[in-house]
Parts: C-alpha cells; structure tokens; sequence
C-alpha cells in the first residue's frame, strides 16, 4: 500500500497542476490500471518466451518468432488503417453523444477488415506455397496460421474500438491477459491428460495461439455488444462515411511504416541469416521492448484525449498532456536501460546460455528506444489530430532507411547489424514526426518542452 501511495504521489507531481482535475484523474486511474495489466502481461508473455526458448530451443523458437512477425505485418495490411480510425471517430462520436454513429462504423470497419482478410490470406497462401522464398519449416508454420488472419485482425479492430470510448484496460484484456492465460492452460491441460500430447513443435504452437486469439475475440464481441446495448436509445444523429475510407488509407499507410520500421530487422534477418539468429536476437529485442513499457501504458490513455482536446481547440491542454507523457516516458526508458547495461548478459542467460550472444544488440536496441521516448508521442499526435499524411512521410523515409541499412549491414554485422539499423531508422522516423507536429501544430513533443515553450512565449511577448 505504501508503493501504491508514493507511486501516486510521484504521478500527481509528474502531471503537475496544469491540467484539468477531470483528465488528471482519468489519467491516473488509467495509469494503475495499466501499469498493473501491463506487468502481469509483460510476466505472462516472458513466462511463454521462456517456455518455447527452453523447449524448442534457439532455431525452433526463431521460427515461430519470423512467423509471427510476418503474421503482424499481415494483419496491419488485413485491418487497412480501420484500427486507427476507429480510435478517432468513436472518441468523436462518444463526445457527441451519437452512439448510431459508433455502432454504424464499428459494422462499416468489421464487414471491410474480413473481405481484405479472407483475401489477403488466399494472397499469401499462394504466394508462399507456390515459392521457394521461405524454408519449409517457415511454410508449414504459415500455413497453420494463414487461415487464424480474420481472427487477429478483428481482435485488432475490436480493441480499437475500445480504445475510442476509453474502456483502454477492459478492452486490452482479452488480448494481453486472457489469450496469454488461455493458452498455458491449454499446453498445461494437454499436459496433464497425456504428457505425450505436448510436442511443442512451431506448428503446434502456433495452432495453440490461434485457439487463444479466438477465445479472446469472443470475449471482445461480447464486452463491445454489451456496452452497446446499454446505449441504443441515445441521440441518433446522420453519418458521414465518404471520408473514412479515404482516412482509413493515410492510418493504414502510416501503420504499416511503423509495422515494417519495427518488424524489418527480424524479417530481412530470417531471409539472410538463419533462425538461429532470428532466435537469439528476438530475446535481446524482448528485452529492449521493457524500455517501452511506459509508452505501452500511456499511449492508449492519452489518444482519445488527444483527439477531444484537438477538437475542442484546447491546444493550451494537448501541450501539457503531450510534455507530461513524454516525460514520463523518457525517464522511465532511461532507468530501464541503465538498469539493463549493470546486469550484464545476466537477464540473457535465463532464455539459456546460447542467447548471451545478444547482448550488444540488446543495448543498441535500447539505444533506439531511449531516441522514441525522447522525441514524444509526435506519431499518435499526428494520427489523432487529422494530420495522417505526415505521420505517412516520416514513416516512408524511416522505412527505405531502416531496410537500406538492413541490407547494407545484416550480411557482415548479422544481429548487431539489424539492430544498429532499427535504432538509426527510429532517430530518423521520430526526428522527421516531431517536425511535423511542431511545424502543423505548433506543439514540441519532446521531453524539452517546458524550458522551450517558456522560452518561445517570452520571446512573443517581448516582440
């Protein structure tokens, strides 16, 4: 109860008096709840790495991982955008009291996200089977998951629409918490009826995975109809659809940027090198991403306030919402990684002694970490308040850089290779979205935003 109370007692101080009590208190709210899944999350997902890490070893576990990989940029393309855009019109609706108007784009997003699911896994099935691109081990893999693709990308969309009406942590649930369960029940299960049954081979895992994703779909389906029904007599008002495709489009671009600038060090090293590699430098990414763990719990909580107070023109607001996550984000990366360089290949070693040999590209990972948190949530901005195309250009240039150097420095540097091209890649992608969110908003996202403001405001006000 201590820890709890001196906890609050550094969040109040972080968000200091500028904002309004109302967003303070959804914030903080927000935050231990989040903070609290994030951490069982986090240890449910480490407690599963470690499990397939130790059972199928380096190159078993370096399958699945390059399969998943590609899977998630397969879903970015499946859901088109729609995730994002859901997020900013049904925060709008919400605020507008047109519950007709959430339900009627939550049908229009579900009916698109399964045409283009259903046809993009038909698109790859071919294209894999009807290649030598991939080892057969990746294929059989892939074919098991191919047909799980309108599964994830509901899922997606679903916790998106969640997102819009700030149910953040009950509609991240059934993702984060749920699925991780329901899957080490089912291996324990399997387990405990025939020790046999449990061959923990990439296909099984992978099918296991697809069975979690789907229960947590369920859970989805019904949280959403749930909470819908309880609002089907509130103020109807006409929709306007043309607008959303052409949106869903700019989302989607600047999505699958960002999918690529993350997921292109583990998909150009499974081409080049093998899964061994694919394997070793997954775990040093694992351990890389507890840097982030700040930007995972606040990024969510503060987009729908992002797009309210944009609407609202409060820019006064969004710029003290914006400087106090940053803040919180740069500092908490910061200790983390400082953290991580003392214990040495420690942490490493837990995953078995062969992944020790990540530890250089652990630290160069966190390096591009510590460069994300300082520049902000400049992309969220962007996607939130109507700016999409420019989230679209910094993702572009991040994109070509990321996989030039990927294929300049994969073949003779391997893992450190990749990694030190995900962190350049990351510098440029934030550094060009931080220009454009000052240059289009006149907003700094970066962790220097006090002492610049001030110093921007003095100088109007002397001239």
């Amino acid at each position: 109860m201590k820890l709890l109370h001196l906890t609050e007692k550094y969040l109040y101080k972080i968000l200091g008096n500028e904002l309004d009590f109302d967003l303070k208190q959804y914030l903080l709210k927000g935050s231990f709840s989040s903070i609290l899944m994030q951490v069982f999350s986090m240890g449910l997902n480490f407690f599963i790495g470690i499990l397939l890490a130790r059972t199928i070893g380096a190159e078993g576990y370096g399958t699945f991982t390059y399969v998943f990989t590609l899977l998630s940029v397969i879903c970015t393309i499946a859901v088109f955008g729609m995730d994002d855009l859901l997020v900013r019109e049904v925060s709008s609706f919400q605020g507008q009291n047109n519950y007709s108007g959430i339900i009627s784009i939550i049908k229009w997003t579900i009916k698109r996200v399964l045409v283009f699911s259903i046809i993009i896994s038909i698109i790859f099935f071919m294209v894999i089977n009807f290649s030598d691109l991939l080892s057969p081990e990746k294929k059989s893999a892939l074919n098991f998951v191919l047909p799980g693709i309108p599964i994830f990308a509901i899922v997606m969309l679903l916790q998106a629409g969640r997102r819009g009406l700030h149910q953040v942590i009950s509609g991240q649930f059934p993702e984060k918490i749920a699925r991780p369960l329901i899957f080490i029940f089912i291996v324990f299960a399997l387990f405990l009826i025939d020790d046999t049954l449990v061959k923990l081979h990439p296909d099984f895992v992978v099918l296991l995975n697809i069975i979690a994703y789907g229960m947590a779909m369920i859970i989805l389906i019904y949280q959403l109809n749930k909470f819908l029904k309880l609002k089907k007599n509130s103020f109807q008002n006409p929709v306007e659809q043309k607008t959303w495709l052409k949106s869903s489009f700019y989302f989607f671009i600047a999505t699958i940027m960002a999918v690529i600038n993350v997921r292109a060090d583990i998909l150009m090293l499974g081409w080049m090198k093998s899964d061994t590699e694919v394997g070793i430098y997954n775990v040093a990414a694992r351990f890389s991403d507890f840097t982030a763990f700040a930007l995972l719990i606040i990024t969510p909580l503060i987009a729908p306030s992002i797009s309210r107070l944009y609407s609202l023109k409060e820019k006064e607001k969004l710029q003290q919402l914006v400087s106090k996550a940053a803040r919180a984000n740069f500092i908490f990366a910061a200790l983390i990684t400082f953290l991580l360089v003392m214990l040495g290949t420690y942490p490493l070693k837990i995953f078995g002694t062969q992944f020790t040999e990540g530890y250089n590209c652990m630290l160069l990972l966190c390096g591009g970490q510590l460069l994300t948190t300082f520049a902000g949530p400049a992309g969220n901005i962007l996607l939130m308040t109507g700016f999409e195309k420019y989230a679209f250009y910094s993702g572009l240039a991040g994109t070509i850089i990321n996989i030039a150097l990927n294929l300049a420095w994969i073949p003779n540097y391997g893992i450190n290779g990749a990694a030190a091209a995900t962190a350049v890649s990351l510098f440029i992608w934030n550094g060009l979205q931080t220009f454009f969110v000052f240059k289009k908003l006149g907003i700094n996202p970066t962790v220097l935003i006090r002492e610049y403001s001030q110093a921007r405001n003095e100088k109007r006000v002397s001239q």
